[in-house]
């Protein structure tokens, strides 16, 4: 197919095309499935191994599968529908998976409709499947399905408050002190903080948004305070995590993983209050310096 691409790039692409189509007008209806293709690949196959393409075919395991005519492919209903499968396959276990989370498909607001947009969700044997897995929700399929994704990018662009809300992908989080319990921090360092030597555990998730929590647009959360370590320094950098668990514990959990780092400059010592906004296109984090009433905004440095 290398060869055939090389020396005849049209002609592959037109085959890549009428595959497309044919993926989604494909309704395992007919006993045989046809594609036009170019003549050129045939010749290509037969001057290349020197024998008719037909011919090879006869003594492979797509014997009866798959024949070639002058520019048509007739193809065996059962072996077209397999090219579905592993594709099919990934999507409704992805469907699944996402339904099963309890911080998404809560019971109190319990997930009924399935959208389907994009190309793909105009194939009928993609959404006949999605609907017999999950019989119990309502399958949506809107018109030009294809090209739903990009006429709701166009929509958000003139009118951005057309979306109110968003749904958290991940709980968000810092690593902070948190005071010792003997009862749950028996195999974690302490650290005497203070002037009364306090004693407290380190990299504990600090919690600024829980996973499937409604985030409002221009809405940010509850402050949560922060001290510079040393008295030098002139800027705090936070350790920024994500979770998919809804109350992690400690940030270096299995589950848990640094998104990067989030800085804020600052004209000298004094404990400030950090907020999040994560309900638009980008998350924000201002901070307030602790008597001061000027925001500070911060920036992310991201791995």
């Amino acid at each position: 197919m290398s060869t055939f691409r090389t020396k005849n790039p049209d002609d592959y692409f037109e085959i890549m095309n009428e595959f497309e189509l044919k993926k989604i007008s494909y309704t395992g209806e007919r006993e045989n499935e046809r594609m036009k293709i170019s003549y050129s690949l045939i010749e290509c196959y037969n001057e290349l191994k020197g024998v008719d393409i037909n011919k090879s075919l006869l003594k492979t395991k797509f014997a009866g599968k798959v024949r070639f005519g002058k520019d048509k492919a007739f193809l065996q209903k059962d072996f077209f529908q397999s090219f579905f499968d592993k594709s099919v396959a990934a999507i409704v276990d992805y469907l699944g998976d996402l339904l099963g989370k309890k911080s998404i498909n809560t019971e109190d607001n319990p997930i009924k409709t399935i959208l389907a947009v994009g190309g793909f969700s105009k194939s009928q044997v993609l959404i006949d499947k999605i609907m017999s897995t999950f019989s119990d929700l309502a399958i949506v399929v809107p018109a030009d399905a294809d090209l739903a994704v990009l006429k709701g990018a166009i929509i958000y662009a003139f009118e951005p408050e057309s979306v109110t809300c968003r749904v958290s992908q991940y709980t968000y989080g810092v690593p902070n002190f948190t005071p010792y319990d003997v009862r749950i921090h028996k195999n974690r360092q302490i650290y005497r903080i203070g002037p009364q030597g306090k004693p407290m555990v380190d990299d504990a998730f600090d919690k600024h948004i829980e996973i499937g929590q409604i985030l409002e647009i221009g809405r940010f959360q509850q402050e949560h305070e922060y001290y510079p370590t040393t008295e030098e320094h002139k800027s705090i950098v936070l350790d920024f995590y994500a979770s998919e668990e809804k109350n992690p514990k400690f940030t270096d959990e299995e589950t848990c993983y640094c998104l990067g780092m989030l800085h804020f400059d600052i004209t000298h010592q004094a404990r400030i209050f950090v907020k999040l906004n994560a309900s638009g296109t980008e998350l924000v984090a201002v901070a307030r310096v602790d008597g001061e009433n000027q925001e500070i905004q911060g920036y992310f440095s991201l791995i």
